[in-house]
């Protein structure tokens, strides 16, 4: 069992702040590898003892079964659909009925951590869980308590995310006597009912969330949303997997499925990709294909056979037709979709910013230089599409000032088509801030060229994302650095082909660093 040292990296992502065109870092802690074998062990028992007591309300951060490679969780598109079905059946049954949307202020770093270790010990002993392992949980905990500046619960390590639903798992039970169909994705909480109901639901959530220091944004907030039913089933189709969706997910999987089966024909996709002006990085499962076992081959004869049989119509030009017909008509709604719903407001505006949103994170890598060029001047009037415009502007122009000041998640995002367009990134004002230098090294590190002033380039992270990796990296004190250095080695860099190569077959595709709810495999 991996011994959990504590040591994190304070790394800022960005996040869409409360009012239109605001921006925030929310501040993620990355842990060392000790700390993050540590959660896997633990991850993985616990999910063959979480359906016993989880909460049917929750629709997030459910943890896969033991032989799932795939991930600690199940995507989150999956829970997203499911819930999206919860509230069509219940507006269905209340015509005259509201849908109500709120959300607790701050979530995880509202949770203590001694709220946090007491919903683990009831968990354990609701499951039975050895003691090695509770113990396990409560060192984690305790890490946490120590890297948060006022001991609450840090984002980025994976066993937050139980540990929040855990906390909130009383909140779900309670609110089976509420006179309203509940449903929560993490601290989304959704009511569905009379809205006289819903109010009195809403004041009796409040005061249960209170009592364990969680609160709720006013119904001023733009995180509050009341929408009738009636209105709100107008778009219950909208996290049904569409044409768009159907034709991605295809394109993704035909790449992956072609670079399995015939691993010699990666660099030609690559290539070909590259030269029709897409950006789709490629990733090489040419190790992990190698590295399968013989035993494991055999138990996977079913997958391969059919993979063989998926893929008997698939090459390059099948793969370069299917992305360009993709892009044209991404760009032709996403023209429509910015001129038509500038009128919109609240509910419906929403709406259409999660269409534009799906549409503008798929042509960030297949849509043209030019065509790009043309939606930006529309995207001004979106501040709620901050993201992908900003990534769009630097696609165009090549300047990435702006990418890196957001935080190193639309720095990852920006690194990802930059890498596989072969471009080098510049920079209009120095690289000075702690956020800029951590986005900085994110590109570096991805294999991007960049040309940029820095403040510091003895900064630990740009040192080792540049290379050499020498011993006084690997003796320098910032804790999750120092670990990367050691595992890395002495010499010369080899981060990129490192990132760009796949852990395992089962490794899912996920392209988009900030929208994650949109996670395809084959």
């Amino acid at each position: 069992m991996a011994n959990p040292t504590g040591n994190y990296l304070r790394t800022f992502h960005f996040k869409q702040a409360e009012r239109p065109g605001e921006i925030e870092h929310r501040e993620l802690f990355v842990p060392g590898a000790g700390e993050a074998l540590a959660e896997a062990a633990l991850l993985a028992e616990c999910a063959s003892r979480w359906k016993g007591v989880a909460s049917d309300r929750c629709y997030s951060y459910r943890p896969t079964e033991k032989e799932d490679r795939s991930g600690y969780f199940e995507p989150n598109m999956i829970g997203l659909r499911e819930r999206q079905e919860k509230i069509a059946s219940a507006c269905s049954s209340l015509p005259n009925g509201v849908v109500a949307y709120i959300d607790i202020k701050k979530f995880y770093s509202s949770i203590s951590t001694e709220l946090a270790a007491e919903r683990w010990l009831t968990f354990c002993n609701d499951v039975d869980m050895p003691e090695r392992l509770v113990d396990l949980g409560f060192k984690l905990i305790e890490n946490y308590g120590k890297r948060s500046a006022d001991g609450k619960l840090i984002t980025g390590p994976m066993f937050s995310h139980l540990l929040a639903n855990l906390v909130l798992t009383p909140i779900d039970d309670i609110s089976k006597s509420l006179p309203v169909t509940y449903v929560r994705y993490v601290d989304d909480i959704t009511l569905i009912g009379e809205i006289e109901h819903v109010r009195l639901s809403i004041d009796k959530l409040r005061a249960r969330l209170g009592s364990i220091g969680l609160e709720v944004h006013d119904f001023s907030s733009p995180k509050t949303m009341v929408v009738p039913c009636q209105q709100w089933l107008e778009g219950a189709d909208d996290f049904s997997p569409g044409a768009h969706s159907t034709a991605w997910m295809k394109l993704i999987g035909d790449i992956k499925k072609v670079i399995i089966l015939g691993i010699s024909q990666a660099s030609e996709v690559e290539d070909a990709l590259f030269s029709e002006g897409f950006r789709l990085p490629v990733p090489d499962y040419a190790t992990a294909t190698r590295e399968v076992t013989t035993f494991q081959k055999v138990r996977a004869l079913g997958l391969w056979s059919w993979l063989r049989f998926k893929a008997r119509n698939v090459n390059t030009d099948t793969i370069l037709g299917d992305a360009k017909r993709l892009a044209e008509s991404m760009i032709s709604e996403t023209r429509v979709l910015l001129n038509a719903g500038k009128k919109t407001s609240g509910f419906q505006r929403k709406r259409v910013v999660s269409k534009l949103r799906y549409r503008l994170g798929r042509l960030i890598y297949i849509g043209s230089e030019p065509e790009l060029s043309t939606l930006m001047e529309g995207l001004d009037a979106w501040p709620e599409l901050n993201y992908h415009s900003e990534i769009i502007r630097a696609i165009v122009t090549g300047n990435c000032s702006k990418v890196v000041s957001m935080g190193t998640n639309v720095a990852q995002a920006t690194a990802q088509v930059f890498r596989s367009a072969l471009k080098t990134a510049n920079f209009s004002d120095p690289v000075v801030t702690e956020v800029e230098i951590q986005g900085l090294a994110v590109l570096i590190l991805n294999g991007v060229a960049v040309e940029a002033g820095v403040r510091s380039k003895e900064h630990p992270l740009l040192r080792f994302a540049m290379g050499p990796v020498d011993l006084e990296l690997m003796e320098q004190p910032r804790g999750l650095v120092q670990e990367l250095a050691c595992l890395h080695g002495l010499g010369d860099q080899r981060h990129t082909s490192t990132l760009n190569t796949a852990f395992d077959i089962a490794d899912q595709v996920v392209l988009d660093a900030l929208e994650m709810d949109y996670r395809y495999s084959f």
